[in-house]
């Protein structure tokens, strides 16, 4: 089948490493992260930023940035039942 994909069809799972669901699941309950450059949690935020599931931001230190969830984060965040899905009004 080609084409665009319909409404109905289900998202595919994104393929994560233990550390990714890890924090998948930090930034998924609170509002924000704030990592250290360099730090042992840097590369994991910037491969969940390449992914599109996270945002950096400048933090204004100059060794910290904020990391904080997008969309397809929460959805993803959602089908792994990290986070209770919420009814849109």
């Amino acid at each position: 089948m080609t084409g665009a994909p319909s409404e109905t069809d289900t998202p595919k799972a994104v393929r994560l490493t233990p550390r990714q669901v890890e924090l998948l699941t930090d930034i998924a309950t609170k509002d924000c992260m704030y990592i250290t450059y360099y730090s042992r949690w840097d590369q994991t935020a910037t491969a969940m930023a390449n992914k599109g599931l996270a945002t950096r931001r400048f933090a204004g230190s100059g060794h910290q940035y904020e990391l904080r969830i997008t969309r397809p984060g929460r959805a993803e965040a959602i089908r792994r039942g990290i986070i209770p899905a919420v009814a849109e009004v």
